[in-house]
């Protein structure tokens, strides 16, 4: 067994390339990020706030809907 596993542990390790990536470009992509997740926020606070209720029911046929896929392709040879 230690015959086996041996060639594993002589070997070098491989190499990693470096990424560099412009801090500018992160900020901007964690700023619109941030946009985003507070959009959605906002959206999830006035549905539970009752004040859309239009987005709620399409929130509850979402969930109905996909409730009943998963049961149906439940019997079926899909993994």
């Amino acid at each position: 067994m230690v015959v086996i596993f041996f060639p594993m542990f002589c070997r070098s390790p491989p190499r990693i390339p470096e990424v560099h990536l412009p801090e500018k470009l992160v900020l901007q992509v964690a700023s619109a990020l941030c946009v985003e997740i507070n959009s959605a926020f906002a959206g999830l606070r006035s549905v539970a706030a009752g004040k859309d209720f239009k987005k709620f029911l399409m929130v509850c046929f979402l969930n109905i809907s996909h409730i009943l896929i998963s049961y149906v392709s439940r019997g079926s040879t899909c993994n």
